[in-house]
């Protein structure tokens, strides 16, 4: 059918996580990589829930980078909202701990005299393996050839695509798979959302069939869940095949 779905109705709280976001993606693209660790800093205007919002951005920002070793300050610029105009706010998150310790003992030497309070959330309650385990357990996970079956299977009711999300060097080592959409992961979230501006055409309705793959099964898994959270209907191939093979 090539009806699309009614779009649900947006709220308050779906417009802040759509920004939330988009500041996170940004921060991300802009950030570099030094010694292994994507480093990246972020100014946006004060609001009036200042912290709230850069908690929300942090939330992807340390969902995203989950396996990647990572250190990001966000951070309000302009008048405050706050009883005190001049005050704004700081917020550093990245993994391992040690490493934001140190961003924040560099920001304080900085900011000397001029911090009025600081708070440190500690570590994230889960591991990069139990989240990666709580990832899966939402998802259906196929094998390569079940991916394969599912692909060549007659359409019937929603459409199914297989998503790409290697980097181009593990593409150009193992080659790749003829169909596929390769897509950069920084931005999967907005082409796959039918109310972004950044949507393939392709992508009309929530209940779109998305087979997610990356090279060792890991990356794939925590992006399937993420375009989970969109309402669609993503799947991760559960066995990745050590050399891909280029379908003609």
């Amino acid at each position: 059918s090539t009806q699309s779905s009614t779009l649900p109705q947006r709220t308050l709280d779906n417009v802040r996580n759509q920004v939330a976001q988009e500041v996170a993606v940004r921060t991300m693209a802009k950030g570099e990589t030094v010694d292994g660790v994507r480093l990246g800093v972020m100014l946006i205007l004060s609001k009036t829930d200042d912290e709230e919002f850069l908690r929300r951005v942090a939330d992807v920002l340390q969902h995203q980078m989950l396996l990647q070793n990572h250190v990001f300050a966000i951070a309000t610029t302009g008048p405050s909202t706050r009883p005190d105009p001049k005050a704004n706010t700081l917020l550093i998150c990245g993994s391992p701990e040690t490493y934001v310790q140190r961003a924040f003992l560099l920001a304080s030497s900085e900011f000397l005299g001029h911090i009025q309070f600081a708070h440190n959330d500690g570590p994230l309650c889960r591991g990069a393996a139990e989240t990666l385990a709580a990832a899966r357990a939402r998802l259906q996970r196929l094998t390569p050839a079940q991916a394969y079956k599912e692909l060549h299977a007659p359409a019937i009711g929603a459409p199914t695509f297989l998503v790409d999300i290697r980097s181009e060097a593990e593409r150009t080592r193992s080659g790749g798979i003829a169909g596929s959409l390769i897509i950069d992961r920084n931005v999967l979230e907005w082409r796959f959302d039918p109310r972004s501006e950044e949507r393939l055409l392709i992508v009309d309705r929530y209940d779109l069939r998305v087979i997610v793959f990356c090279e060792d099964g890991t990356a794939s898994s925590l992006v399937a869940v993420a375009l989970l959270d969109l309402a669609g209907l993503p799947v991760d191939m559960g066995t990745e095949p050590s050399v891909i093979h280029i379908m003609d």
